[in-house]
């Protein structure tokens, strides 16, 4: 799919990782090594078997060391770098690497979570939707950590609900940290500030409509030191 091989990626990769500092003291997360091989790179052979041919990695936090590790150039991957000097958050990030960008829409990705999803399926589910925005979700049975994501048969996305206190009523759909965004979108962002797509981007357009895509495949997430250790099972 032409489209695809042409799309524009950002795996975000800033973050400063304080819960796992314990566990990694000496490497960003987005570098924390499963089985042998750093997180980052299964992210990396993900978006190639896509068939994408270029990655920009949004780098804050001892980003030189992923330039070291991961270099100009991942397979067939040609990677980029767009490098935040001070704290941006997600969304502050992809706006910092909008210059990178050379399609009119873009993947995002957390450098800190791995889901299995059908891109293909996922860009023309965003295309048919006419919307702006698509998150990708997935079904969890305790969504204590992240909170669910309530949507219409229409997979409209309608709200949110706060992290349950308790595992019951806990089960259903989260975002799983992947998004298509339309170039547009992105360039209205406010440039140069903190900003979170979690809580400063996505709930501001849910009036204008934002599209879910849920995935039925394995959601793996290395934010905190238990679901690290757990990542590797």
């Amino acid at each position: 799919m032409r489209e695809l091989r042409n799309l524009s990626c950002l795996v975000l990769c800033g973050g400063q990782g304080t819960r796992l500092r314990g566990v990694i003291p000496d490497k960003p997360k987005s570098l924390a090594e499963v089985n042998g091989h750093p997180f980052l790179f299964f992210l990396l052979e993900q978006i190639s078997s896509f068939g994408c041919s270029e990655v920009t990695l949004c780098t804050g936090y001892m980003g030189e060391k992923i330039e070291e590790r991961v270099g100009q150039q991942y397979g067939r991957l040609k990677i980029r770098y767009s490098h935040e000097s001070v704290p941006l958050g997600t969304a502050g990030a992809v706006k910092a690497a909008i210059d990178k960008v050379g399609s009119g829409a873009i993947l995002v990705l957390n450098g800190d979570s791995y889901i299995e999803y059908d891109l293909k399926k996922f860009f023309q589910a965003h295309r048919l939707s006419s919307t702006s925005f698509s998150m990708l979700l997935v079904r969890v049975s305790d969504s204590r950590r992240y909170g669910l994501v309530q949507m219409n048969d229409l997979q409209q996305v309608t709200g949110f609900l706060e992290k349950p206190t308790d595992k019951i009523g806990s089960y259903g759909l989260i975002n799983a940290g992947t998004y298509l965004i339309e170039r547009n979108v992105v360039e209205a962002f406010p440039p140069q500030i903190p900003l979170s797509m979690e809580t400063n981007i996505i709930p501001t357009l849910v009036s204008s409509r934002v599209h879910g895509f849920v995935s039925g495949g394995r959601f793996i997430d290395i934010g905190t030191p238990a679901s690290y250790l757990e990542a590797s099972e």
